[in-house]
């Protein structure tokens, strides 16, 4: 069984993540469509798979730090307009922050915690209601790829939204 969960790992290691270092921004009718539809099923195998509704995007911030680089306010702007949808407005939202492993665990997960509040207080600034969005930090423990290479880095280092239904 673990060698099918090793090919499954393999496999999703291998999609692409939108947006993830190429700039694009991710529309908001493509988000409130992915936090609206419940995430394909995997045929029983177990690889950290979600049961909610949820989405990747990458957010660019300073090295080091909890501020937010240029250019990311489309993207935002982009989120919060699916946040307000007639689908997503009464929906309790996770807004979850993610590192690569450069550095120390205990370092990464502050960092993390502190990246998913800025973006909070963001969308919070964007008109979304402060009681709908938590904000937590997982820093490496949850990566997509490997962090031996800058490209498996560049996809660990994300904000995933999670659409955790009614509140």
């Amino acid at each position: 069984m673990l060698q099918y969960e090793d090919v499954y790992r393999d496999r999703l290691a291998q999609i692409p993540i939108k947006a993830q270092s190429s700039g694009q921004v991710i529309g908001a009718e493509s988000i409130t469509r992915t936090l609206t539809s419940k995430p394909p099923r995997t045929r029983g195998l177990s690889v950290r798979a979600r049961a909610e509704p949820h989405i990747d995007i990458h957010i660019r911030f300073y090295f080091d730090s909890a501020r937010l680089r240029g250019g990311t306010d489309e993207q935002l702007d982009e989120i919060a307009r699916a946040l307000k949808h007639e689908a997503l407005k009464d929906r309790h939202i996770v807004i979850e922050g993610h590192t690569d492993s450069t550095g120390t665990a205990t370092y990464n997960r502050k960092l993390s915690i502190k990246r998913s509040a800025t973006v909070r207080l963001e969308l919070m600034g964007r008109g979304i209601e402060g009681h709908r969005l938590s904000a937590l930090g997982f820093g490496e423990t949850r990566p997509l790829a490997d962090n031996a290479t800058e490209e498996g880095q560049a996809r660990n280092r994300r904000v995933t939204f999670v659409n955790m239904g009614k509140r």
